[in-house]
């Protein structure tokens, strides 16, 4: 877990919510080798010939069994990774829409309730200076965040 806080993926340990700008790091799979079916099949056809023979053979299929099962758990999480990346690019891009039409919907109408206004009125007056303030701290909170 500390190794993950010097790297991009630091955000992953902080107990803030994510925002659309924070991306996983791609996943970079490793070129693996075909499974063959037995590389070492003509020293397992041989008979032992001695109990040190019989030995190495049985080691021999032993780790040609794990070979072959470790080179597909290993397949198995690359897919599951390059599966896992999708998924987060896919709920990025929805977060990012939600996020929109959220920033959208703040804009804010003054005269959405439908109900008369008087323009010039005092209480009206108000609420539009209330909403440059508001759009204005939120212009300069959003420019700052865009530059960290």
């Amino acid at each position: 877990m500390e190794s993950l806080v010097s790297t991009s993926a630091s955000f992953l340990t902080q107990p803030a919510p994510l925002t659309p700008n924070q991306r996983l790091p791609p996943f970079i799979p490793s070129q693996i080798s075909p499974i063959r079916s037995r590389k070492y099949s003509q020293l397992l056809a041989d008979s032992p010939q001695n109990y040190r023979e019989a030995a190495l053979h049985d080691a021999l299929q032993v780790s040609e069994v794990c070979k072959a099962a470790y080179k597909k758990q290993l397949l198995d999480m690359q897919s599951s990774a390059l599966l896992v990346g999708m998924y987060s690019d896919h709920l990025h891009g929805q977060l990012a829409a939600q996020q929109d039409k959220q920033n959208k919907r703040k804009t804010g109408h003054l005269n959405a309730d439908g109900l008369p206004k008087l323009l010039s009125g005092d209480e009206f007056f108000k609420r539009v200076e209330e909403h440059e303030v508001a759009a204005q701290t939120e212009a300069v909170a959003q420019e700052s965040r865009k530059k960290q």
